[in-house]
């Protein structure tokens, strides 16, 4: 049996929703393309020069002990 799944979307400005069935197997492939999605979006910050390093740890424990 399909799942509900309220979907939202842009129409001519204004946001409709809908409730559309789909399967598990679909259900769980949306979840990962916005996972890899996401995870392309949010990639880490590339690491520091290591001459950074130290002051930029220095930081965040004065930041954090404010």
């Amino acid at each position: 049996m399909g799942r509900a799944v309220m979907i939202a979307f842009l129409a001519h400005g204004t946001q409709a929703m809908r409730n559309i069935d789909i399967d598990r197997s679909r259900s769980f492939a949306i979840v990962r393309e916005i996972g890899e999605r996401l995870r392309a979006l949010l990639k880490e910050e590339p690491e520091l020069p290591q001459n950074l390093e130290k002051p930029m740890r220095r930081l965040r424990q004065l930041d954090e002990s404010a």
